[in-house]
């Protein structure tokens, strides 16, 4: 997992996210479930007690996870 922030201005903060988590082979599955995501977050902060906060991720999911119906 990797993460940056940046702080633009005063108010306005920007983050930035990727994770990358595999499962282990188990069940006789060769090709063991991968998932990837990348995120970013937004935050503009108007008082002390109010934040306006935005977040857009991207997950990929990819091979198999046991229990799985096996492709043809």
């Amino acid at each position: 997992m990797a993460l940056a922030s940046y702080r633009i201005s005063a108010p306005f903060e920007i983050s930035g996210g990727y994770r990358d988590t595999r499962a282990s082979s188990a069940d006789g599955i060769q090709d063991a479930a991968r998932y990837q995501q990348v995120s970013l977050r937004e935050m503009y902060h108007l008082s002390r007690r109010t934040t306006l906060h935005t977040l857009q991720a991207y997950q990929h999911a990819s091979e198999q996870t046991p229990g799985a119906p096996s492709s043809l």
